[in-house]
């Protein structure tokens, strides 16, 4: 008869192993049918920092980077105690089509499987790794340019005359919109298979807590507890750079909204009473243009990447903990 501590085991090293390797494989996938795309969307969104000369250095990158590849180290080293102290017991208990193995061939057996699943888990954890931090660095980038593209424009509205060239500054938002697009098309579902990933790992860590720590050796339970932490590092920064570009976004269009209905002064020798008609057209047209545009990130098309988004998975997963832990106790 199999026991309770078996078989949850069994379950959550299913889990924790195959869904890591699936949305790893997914996303690798992903990755090299749209490798094109992703090279565009990168050198788009660069060529625009440069122009605008705002190429700016994330140190918070290397900070992400630094504390995934050390959880992972942490979830490498737990994982390989724990398959070497389950060694023994596995060696006794592995058979083939009904009959019992030599001893020697099942250490054999034991040992390879032990070392393939440390090498898969291993390469995928440094897949999503790499797909999280060139996510994250790509979509911050996007919003360093929007910022930069705001900065010039406050610039332009304070200290310009009537004669400013609008039409430059709806070309420039339309290099912009161009390389939300290409990110969109390039990442659209590296995003969405990511966030699956994290989320299900955070659901993993409640089954095992609401299941009992108990039937868990001390090593796998240290495995799965660390690696949910990386995901849930890798869901904040994502979450992060997009809600960032959003809130640039935002920005933008009250801003130039703000500017497109008050009066413009052609000149600081005017009196107040005398409004540039020009200038006020002219922003105005610029307001209706960005006003009627959409900068935002989605995953695959299914959610887009703001606050809304946030506020819907923090409470799911607030709902799905209430639930696991008020029947998983029972």
């Amino acid at each position: 008869m199999l026991s309770v501590h078996y078989f949850s085991r069994f379950i959550v090293l299913s889990l924790f192993v195959n869904a890591c390797n699936s949305f790893s494989l997914i996303s690798t996938l992903i990755l090299i049918v749209k490798r094109k795309k992703i090279f565009k969307a990168v050198r788009n969104i660069y060529l625009l920092l440069w122009r605008r000369k705002a190429i700016f250095y994330h140190i918070d990158v290397y900070i992400i980077a630094a504390c995934v590849a050390t959880l992972n180290v942490v979830v490498t080293s737990t994982l390989t105690l724990y398959v070497y102290e389950s060694h023994d017991e596995k060696v006794d208990t592995q058979t083939i089509f009904g009959h019992v193995l030599v001893y020697h061939l099942q250490k054999i057996h034991v040992y390879i499987h032990s070392c393939l699943v440390l090498i898969s888990y291993s390469i995928d954890s440094l897949t999503m790794m790499f797909i999280s931090i060139l996510l994250y660095e790509t979509i911050s980038s996007l919003s360093d340019g929007v910022r930069a593209y705001r900065k010039s424009l406050i610039r332009k509205m304070v200290n310009t005359s009537d004669r400013i060239c609008v039409q430059e500054y709806i070309l420039e938002f339309r290099r912009i919109v161009d390389c939300v697009d290409r990110v969109e098309a390039g990442f659209s579902w590296s995003i969405l298979f990511l966030i699956i990933s994290n989320v299900s790992s955070f659901f993993l860590i409640l089954s095992v807590l609401a299941t009992g720590i108990n039937y868990f050796q001390r090593m796998l339970l240290a495995s799965i507890v660390v690696s949910s932490i990386i995901s849930l590092v890798e869901f904040i920064a994502i979450a992060k750079s997009g809600i960032q570009l959003s809130k640039e976004e935002d920005t933008l269009k009250n801003l130039v909204t703000y500017f497109s209905e008050r009066s413009f002064l052609s000149d600081e020798c005017l009196t107040k009473e005398k409004i540039s008609l020009p200038r006020l057209h002219g922003f105005s047209l610029l307001a209706n243009t960005l006003r009627g545009t959409t900068i935002e990130l989605t995953g695959g098309g299914m959610f887009a990447l703001n606050n809304a988004f946030l506020l819907s998975v923090v409470g799911v997963m607030f709902t799905y903990g209430v639930l696991i832990f008020q029947f998983g106790r029972r």
